[in-house]
């Protein structure tokens, strides 16, 4: 199975759909949970720092360089 970034953000994610299971038969799966937290926020953060960047080079491409003479 191929686990994409957005797959952390749907409540129907193949790591919280087996979590699940395992709290259902009685696994202490608390520090799991946290884990998957942890990676939706580092990847939250990601996504938005190369939304940014993405933005900003589309608008420095279009808007040209400017070169400083000596």
């Amino acid at each position: 199975m191929f686990i994409t970034a957005d797959m952390f953000f749907d409540q129907r994610s193949p790591t919280l759909t087996v979590l699940a299971e395992l709290k259902r038969a009685g696994y202490d799966v608390e520090a799991c949970y946290l884990e998957v937290q942890g990676m939706r926020h580092h990847l939250e953060v990601s996504r938005d720092f190369i939304r940014t960047l993405h933005q900003r080079s589309g608008e420095a491409l279009n808007q040209g360089v400017r070169i400083k003479r000596w």
